[in-house]
C-alpha cells in the first residue's frame, strides 16, 4: 500500500489503523493479506498477524 499515492488521490491524509488479527493460520492469512491492495502486512507471529489498513478505503470488518 503506498499511502502517498492514496492520499494524492482522495485530496485528503488517509486514516491509518494497527491491527493484530489472530488466528490459527498465520501464514495462510497472511497470504490472503497480501493480495488485499489496501492492507500492508507488517509482520506474522505464530499467532497471528499484525497489518496496517488505510480505514477510510477499506472495512477490514467486511473482509474478514
Amino acid at each position: 500500500m503506498n499511502v502517498k499515492n492514496i492520499s494524492r488521490k482522495r485530496g485528503k491524509i488517509p486514516i491509518l489503523k494497527n491491527m493484530f488479527i489472530k488466528t490459527d493460520l498465520p501464514e495462510k492469512a497472511a497470504e490472503i493479506i497480501k493480495s488485499i491492495p489496501d492492507i500492508e502486512l507488517l509482520k506474522v507471529e505464530k499467532n497471528g498477524v499484525s497489518v496496517l489498513v488505510n480505514t477510510d478505503i477499506c472495512d477490514i470488518t467486511k473482509i474478514l
